[in-house]
């Protein structure tokens, strides 16, 4: 390994040790991930991970250095906000809900709320195959209920055909 080679790696190691160090000191505490979690208990959420590119402060004369870093955290929905878990002020909003859950469970009222309308859809699948002829199915209905709620979702957000 040459001079410069070995100049440029130790470079690297110490940016990467300093913006380690950096980020690990705005994590919080246990016990502030605690409150975290407690003032969001019950709130819809997601765990993601973000890329965060740092530039380090002067690495040396004559060398621009980059760093980057993977930053683990959580979206809650609830609040349109990142909860702040990694201590870093992430920017942007997880682009699916696909695998949100529950921060501490699903609340009861949402539970109740989630039963009725699977019941309601149940409902108005069987009334639907019962009142259209190419609704073959349950299974068929459902599909027709999901195209239809996408067209008036669309409308409603002024994309409509």
């Amino acid at each position: 390994m040459s001079e410069v080679d070995r100049t440029e790696a130790d470079v690297e190691t110490s940016v990467s040790d300093s913006v380690r160090k950096h980020l690990e000191a705005q994590e919080p505490s246990a016990e502030e991930k605690r409150a975290l979690r407690k003032a969001h208990d019950g709130h819809l959420v997601r765990d993601t991970t973000s890329q965060l590119s740092v530039d380090p402060d002067e690495p040396g004369p004559g060398m621009e250095v980059e760093a980057d870093a993977e930053i683990p955290d959580t979206y809650c929905f609830t609040c349109e906000a990142w909860i702040g878990f990694s201590g870093v002020d992430l920017r942007g909003t997880p682009r699916s809900r696909r695998d949100a859950y529950y921060l501490g469970g699903m609340p009861a009222d949402v539970r109740r709320a989630k039963a009725g309308t699977e019941d309601t859809l149940g409902e108005l699948a069987d009334a639907l195959t019962d009142r259209v002829g190419h609704l073959d199915s349950r299974g068929d209905a459902y599909e027709f209920i999901a195209t239809t709620l996408e067209e008036v979702r669309a409308d409603a957000n002024g994309g409509g055909a």
